[in-house]
């Protein structure tokens, strides 16, 4: 006896952009905060001004290397270790003004990730390490 195909909807999975909607929107009914936020911005609307980041990118334009390690900056990088960003000596967290340029330092983003928060004195960079 002849049998018909079965005819199966073929029902595309959701995109990884719909995926990443949607894990939005259950974080932001969880917590009430969007999730693109995040890091010290997230927690610090005043340094998402403009006003702040003008200061922080005229600042960097008068570096090309990282105060704690030596590195050359590269300011072709985006989110990469080796791109700039603005350091802070006397940590914010200890009580210092994040908008006091006089405690900004130019370094990396991976020097800056990894000091974290720690009170540290610069590296001595010796001619033997170059």
């Amino acid at each position: 006896m002849y049998r018909p195909p079965v005819l199966r909807l073929l029902v595309a999975a959701p995109s990884s952009a719909a995926r990443a909607v949607g894990r939005a929107s259950a974080h932001r009914r969880r917590t009430g905060r969007d999730r693109r936020v995040v890091g010290m911005a997230g927690r610090r609307p005043d340094l998402v001004t403009y006003e702040y980041r003008r200061d922080r990118r005229e600042f960097l334009r008068n570096f090309t290397h990282c105060f704690w390690c030596g590195g050359a900056l590269r300011f072709d990088l985006v989110r990469h270790r080796l791109s700039p960003t603005v350091d802070h000596r006397i940590e914010v967290g200890v009580g210092a003004d994040p908008r006091d340029m006089s405690n900004w330092v130019p370094a990396h983003l991976g020097c800056n990730s990894s000091r974290s928060a720690n009170v540290t004195r610069r590296r001595l960079v010796r001619s033997e390490n170059w």
